[in-house]
């Protein structure tokens, strides 16, 4: 195929030939030589549209927390930490990650801290309670 067969994109007009195809980030030039020498032109790299892997993280841990603290609450001793962690990473992710991972981590997390609160509460006054007898 020469050059008078090239349409400006540098694709050509004969759709059966497979060669001719040329993706649209390649600009061709023809120098005096007569020979289309391609360029490539690099699409835009800062266009990215959605959220980035790193910052999904804190969605995802408030969310594994979160689920992890409604079983924890058994033991207050596991309780808490887990529980506390969940929030706080939680919080964070609704600011900067994922919201709907987050949202419900921290929502499991709060739901499992209240759940440790009253397990601990209710072991005080159970001990409390032995103590009088």
């Amino acid at each position: 195929m020469d050059n008078n067969e090239m349409n400006n994109n540098g694709v050509g007009e004969n759709p059966s030939d497979v060669n001719a195809t040329v993706d649209s980030h390649y600009v061709g030039t023809t120098q005096d030589t007569g020979y289309t020498s391609y360029t490539y032109t690099a699409p835009n790299a800062g266009s990215f549209n959605g959220v980035e892997e790193t910052k999904k993280g804190f969605g995802i841990a408030a969310l594994i927390l979160g689920i992890v603290s409604l079983i924890a609450w058994c033991l207050p001793l596991l309780g808490y930490p887990v529980s506390i962690a969940g929030l706080v990473l939680g919080i964070i992710g609704i600011k900067k990650s994922v919201k709907g991972m987050s949202v419900a981590g921290t929502v499991m997390s709060g739901i499992g801290l209240i759940i440790t609160i009253i397990n601990s509460i209710a072991g005080v006054m159970l001990a409390l309670d032995k103590m009088n007898y």
